[in-house]
């Protein structure tokens, strides 16, 4: 079997891009728990 140290496969991904990622999908959450509990005062 190949060592995989050489080519990891988390090369395809940028850890910066994936956190990103991640940090959208908690804040478009958030955005949608917040519309649920004040519908009436949205900033937005």
């Amino acid at each position: 079997m190949e060592s995989t140290t050489t080519h990891p496969s988390f090369t395809l991904f940028d850890p910066n891009e994936v956190e990103e990622v991640i940090s959208n999908k908690v804040e478009k959450r958030r955005t949608a728990l917040f519309r649920m509990v004040f519908p009436e005062n949205l900033p937005w």
